[in-house]
C-alpha cells in the first residue's frame, strides 16, 4: 500500500514538472515543440525581444513571419549563384531548397531549383548575401569574389551538424558588408547618448592576431572589436577606443564555439561570453560625431583598409540599435546558447 502511494506521488510530481515545463517554454520563449531531435530549442530570437534588431543574420529561422531567404552562396567551379531556403526544420542544410539566382556559366537559368546538395556537388561555396531577417532588409553583401568569406557546411552547433561562415583573415581578408550609416544602425549616435547598442553572436575565433572583426573602425571614431588580439584579449571598442576596462582573456577560447553579448549604452559598456558577465564597466569616453561608415563583419570597416580581419566561423550575428535590459540580454543567450550549444 505504502508503496502504491510512493508510485502515485512520484508519477503526479513528474506530470507537474512537464506540464510546467511545456507552458513555461511556450509563454516565456514561444517555443514550439521540436521538430527532430537536434533541435531541443526552436526559439525565433527576434519575435521574444522587444527591441527589433537593426540587422539580424543567421543560418537558422530568427523570426516567425521571415518569409525570405537565408543566404546567398557563389559556386567555385563555375560562379553560378543561388538562393538558399530554410529547410523542414528552419535551418540550412543540404536539404534546403537553391533557387539560381545568378547562373554564371552554368547553363542554369535564373529561377531553377534545387537541393543545395545537388547546388553544391563538389564545389567550395562562397557568400555574397547575408539576408537580413529582421523588418529592415539590410542584408549584409560581398560582391568581390576575392573576399568573399567561404559557406561551410556541417561547422557549427550540436556536434556539428549546421553551416556556418567562415573567414580566414590574416591575408586578404574576408567579409560582408552592410551598406548603411553607422548612424542608421546605431541608438543616438548624434545625440550624446553614446553610440547605443548590442551584438548577440555566436563565434569561434581561430587566431590571435591583430584582426579587426566587425563593425566600423577609423581612429578614436568607431564602434568595433577586435577577436582576439595577439596577446589573446578580445578588445570591444564600442565607442571609443580610449576607454578603460574594454577588453577580457580570450585565448583560451580559441577553436570553440561560444556565444559573446557585446553591449554599449550611454556610459556603461558590458562583455559576457555564453551567458557569463566577464566585465560591465563605465564607459568614460565615446564619440558623439561617427557619422557614415558601413558595417562590415569579418572586418572593421574603415579607410585606409585594414589587412587583417577576423579568423573563424560565424554562424549567427544580431545587432540592435540599443543597450538591451539584462532580461532581455538572457533571452537573446539563452535561444543562442540552446541552439548553437556555444557554452
Amino acid at each position: 500500500m505504502y508503496s502504491k502511494m510512493r508510485r502515485r506521488m512520484k508519477r503526479f510530481f513528474y506530470l507537474c514538472i512537464v506540464f510546467f515545463a511545456y507552458f513555461f517554454n511556450r509563454s516565456v520563449y514561444s517555443q514550439a515543440l521540436p521538430v527532430h531531435r537536434h533541435i531541443v530549442y526552436k526559439t525565433y530570437v527576434i519575435d521574444i525581444i522587444t527591441q527589433k534588431p537593426s540587422f539580424a543574420f543567421s543560418s537558422r529561422k530568427l523570426s516567425r513571419d521571415y518569409t525570405g531567404y537565408s543566404i546567398r552562396v557563389r559556386r567555385s567551379t563555375d560562379n553560378a549563384e543561388a538562393d538558399l531556403s530554410f529547410d523542414e526544420n528552419e535551418v540550412v542544410s543540404d536539404n534546403s531548397v537553391a533557387t539560381i539566382a545568378v547562373p554564371g556559366t552554368s547553363g542554369f537559368v535564373v529561377g531553377n531549383t534545387m537541393t543545395l546538395a545537388t547546388f553544391r556537388s563538389s564545389s567550395t561555396l562562397y557568400v555574397s548575401i547575408w539576408y537580413d531577417q529582421s523588418t529592415n532588409a539590410f542584408n549584409a553583401i560581398q560582391t568581390v569574389a576575392a573576399v568573399q568569406p567561404i559557406f561551410e557546411m556541417n561547422s557549427a552547433g550540436a556536434s556539428n551538424q549546421y553551416p556556418s561562415i567562415l573567414f580566414a583573415g590574416l591575408t586578404n581578408p574576408k567579409s560582408v558588408v552592410v551598406n548603411k550609416p553607422m548612424e542608421t544602425l546605431l541608438g543616438n549616435v548624434t545625440t550624446g547618448m553614446g553610440l547605443r547598442g548590442t551584438v548577440g553572436m555566436v563565434a569561434k575565433t581561430t587566431s590571435n592576431s591583430n584582426q579587426f572583426s566587425f563593425g566600423y573602425s577609423a581612429g578614436a571614431v568607431r564602434w568595433s572589436s577586435h577577436m582576439n588580439w595577439s596577446d589573446g584579449n578580445c578588445y570591444v571598442d564600442l565607442g571609443n577606443a580610449a576607454d578603460i576596462n574594454r577588453s577580457f582573456v580570450n585565448s583560451g577560447r580559441i577553436n570553440l564555439y561560444k556565444q559573446y553579448t557585446l553591449a554599449r549604452g550611454a556610459s556603461t559598456k558590458t562583455m559576457r561570453v555564453s551567458g557569463a558577465m566577464l566585465s560591465n564597466n563605465v564607459a568614460q569616453t565615446y564619440n558623439t560625431g561617427l557619422s557614415g561608415g558601413t558595417f562590415g563583419i569579418g572586418l572593421g570597416i574603415s579607410s585606409p583598409a585594414q589587412t587583417i580581419g577576423f579568423s573563424g566561423n560565424i554562424p549567427e550575428f544580431i545587432l540592435y540599435p540599443e543597450y538591451l535590459s539584462v532580461g532581455q540580454m538572457n533571452l537573446l543567450e539563452i535561444s543562442q546558447l540552446n541552439f548553437w550549444k556555444s557554452y
